[in-house]
């Protein structure tokens, strides 16, 4: 790639810094606030979790587009790998965990058992698999029972005695932290996994626990037999535990099919078929959480091979035999001759482009748009109160270069406007309720609750077909899978909801607004109030939609189950404790919550509008007339000294707006 994404990352973390530092010199944020988001932008971990079976290439592809370098070995087998975790380190070195003593005697219980045809095929695993680890220990002699439990710190060129197939310590070693000198690492997490189904029970919890606190999940499958049984199993059964969402799929090695001479396949024929199969299994599987996870995932067909003979220096290449042999068959069969064409035709550009947008919209939210919209609030609150000093300033000396024989008319005009703007702010809050709350909002309750209750419905039968000894597991995922799918179905509703009602606050508040403009224009005609009325119609934009909301009311749905007393699973007749649960959901579901969010939304549209256009500007200009009423000695020198203000304040506003201008460039570098 022309730039490795986490160096794109790193770089949009530097000038959120920049950002934040000038918004601190600007005086927009105290120190306390400068040292929260400093701190929290420089502690949040980037997690990218690979997944995949073995020998697909996934040690290649992490070589190319992590290190540039061959890095990592990859000479493992399902029953030796460990989890692998890469990270930011000062000096190049690794420690590695090992098992506990508790493990161990687990791990020799286990390869103790008889293996046999009587036993089902991943109890097999798992006693081949501890059978292995225990003869391979043979190696450590009396040195393996001081090790167990422990961490050991050794050198980057060591690693493979802990993760290749004959290393000294793989018998032990649970998960393997690689620390690298590189800045883009910083803050950055890459977990490379040793595969789905486990047969170490604690290598997959080890694994689980990583890849559910991933950001990005990425799959990658062997484009020499793509989506076969293993990956669907890894895809359909493992993928949605560690977070619905966040999944990419790769195609290493598209290359072997697409050089093979008998029946050579392009990247785009390799990539059809792909989707065609998970469009096949997610219809055949008929679940709909599945569904959700990959309705918008594209495979990105891909050469991690390539990809890094693109980066490795060519007297590295030109002194191993394997490299020289890749780098001649890639030059014939793709007629190239170059690095940068390599890195071309490997695609693992389009697949870095695919994860840094996963990164933007999934970390972005909170780790660089968070800060970002916070200093621009502030800067903004900076501008309108500066510019509402103004306004105030102006309207002074309007006040006192006025003759008192004209400052009673003056007052009265503005009790005449106050009154209008009341009445017409009394009707619009009338016309609201009757459109939102008697109209709008029923709709949208309806659709809530017919959706629940023929979602709780439909999930019966799951629990009817559950079977007394059978695995719960797969009931509860599926259960509780459905009920995610069901938040986020009501979820769409009240976010459509309320984006209609939201137009229609919208409608009626500008007319309100026009009106305001006709009397202020009326009764107020010497003060400076329309372009004031013009910045509260922009301030007063409402959010388009509910989802902040739904995200905390909608969890009444998500892990229903553990709200069930505990063991009622133990026994086949508590399946209608499950049934009576969803159908206490699906038909006594409080929308009260949902209704009062209507009717916030509702009370804060009204409530600012009488304090930005009576409490902002009515009672500003009637306590002005009325002191100047009280207090006419010294008139000219309250007037220079408003003058003087007025230039000050003036030159104030110009200086924000500066202010604003390098903040937005910054803000620019930052997104």
């Amino acid at each position: 790639m022309a730039q490795n994404i986490f160096e794109e990352f790193q770089e949009q973390k530097a000038a959120m810094v920049a950002l934040i530092e000038k918004a601190a010199e600007f005086k927009w944020i105290d120190g306390a606030k400068r040292g929260e988001m400093l701190k929290k932008l420089n502690e949040d971990i980037l997690t990218v979790g690979v997944i995949g079976q073995m020998k697909c290439g996934k040690s290649t592809f992490l070589n190319a587009f992590v290190f540039g370098d061959d890095v990592l070995p990859s000479a493992t087998t399902p029953m030796t790998a460990a989890l692998s975790l890469i990270t930011y380190g000062e000096k190049e070195k690794i420690t590695a965990e090992f098992y506990t003593k508790d493990e161990w005697a687990e791990q020799k219980q286990t390869a103790a058992l008889p293996i046999d045809d009587s036993i089902e095929e991943l109890e097999k695993s798992k006693r081949q698999a501890a059978k292995e680890l225990v003869a391979k220990s043979a190696k450590l002699g009396s040195r393996l029972e001081s090790l167990l439990g422990k961490t050991q710190d050794d050198e980057l060129s060591k690693l493979e005695d802990y993760v290749g197939a004959d290393g000294t310590y793989v018998s032990i070693t649970k998960a393997v932290t690689v620390y690298y000198p590189k800045e883009y690492l910083k803050g950055v997490n890459i977990v490379d996994t040793p595969g789905m189904n486990d047969p170490i029970v604690s290598r997959e919890e080890r694994t689980r626990e990583f890849l559910s606190k991933a950001d990005v999940v990425l799959m990658m499958l062997y484009a020499g037999r793509p989506f076969d049984s293993t990956d669907h199993n890894i895809l359909f059964n493992d993928v949605r535990k560690c977070g619905p969402g966040k999944v990419l799929i790769g195609i290493n090695k598209y290359d072997i099919p697409y050089l093979d001479k008998n029946k050579p396949e392009d990247e785009e024929e390799i990539k059809a078929y792909v989707k065609e199969q998970i469009g096949k299994a997610c219809r055949q599987l008929n679940d709909a959480t599945v569904a959700e996870i990959l309705k918008d995932v594209e495979p990105i067909p891909l050469s991690a091979n390539m990809a890094l003979l693109s980066k490795l220096p060519m007297e590295r290449i030109t002194s191993n035999e394997k490299y020289q042999f890749d780098w001649k068959r890639y030059c014939d069969g793709f007629e190239i001759s170059t690095q940068p064409q390599f890195l071309e035709n490997s695609h693992i550009d389009d697949l870095g482009k695919a994860v840094m947008n996963l990164i933007t919209n999934e970390k972005g939210q909170i780790l660089l748009a968070k800060p970002r919209n916070e200093i621009q609030a502030a800067g903004n609150v900076k501008k309108e109160s500066v510019e509402k000093e103004l306004k105030d300033c102006v309207n002074s000396i309007t006040i006192l270069e006025t003759p008192d024989s004209e400052l009673d008319e003056k007052l009265d005009n503005l009790k005449t406007a106050e009154r209008k703007f009341k009445r017409k702010l009394e009707r619009l809050e009338s016309s609201l309720e009757e459109d939102v709350l008697k109209v709008k909002w029923p709709s949208i309750k309806r659709k809530i609750e017919d959706t629940v209750e023929r979602s709780c419905r439909d999930m019966m039968p799951k629990v009817d077909d559950w079977k007394f000894g059978k695995n719960f597991e797969t009931l509860r995922i599926r259960l509780d899978g459905d009920m995610n799918i069901l938040s986020r179905k009501v979820s769409r509703i009240f976010e459509d909801g309320t984006r209609e009602i939201t137009k229609s606050i919208r409608s009626e508040s500008n007319g309100f607004f026009d009106e305001a403009l006709s009397i202020c224009e009326r009764y107020l005609e010497d003060f400076e109030e329309k372009n004031f009325i013009e910045e509260i119609k922009k301030s007063m934009q409402l959010q388009d939609d509910g989802s902040k909301d739904c995200a905390e009311l909608s969890k009444n749905f998500a892990g229903f189950l553990s709200s069930l007393p505990k063991g009622i699973f133990s026994r086949g007749s508590n399946k209608d404790a499950i049934k009576a649960k969803l159908s206490e959901i699906g038909t006594q579901l409080d929308t009260s919550p949902y209704e009062f969010k209507i009717k916030e939304k509702l009370d804060d549209t009204i409530n600012k509008i009488q304090e930005k256009c009576i409490d902002e500007i009515i009672e500003p200009l009637k306590d002005q007339l009325e002191k100047c009423k009280e207090d006419k000695g010294n008139k000219e020198e309250k007037l220079e000294a408003a003058k003087s203000n007025k230039t000050k304040l003036e030159e104030a506003k110009k200086e924000i707006v500066s202010q604003l201008e390098q903040i937005k460039l910054l803000t620019g570098a930052a997104s």
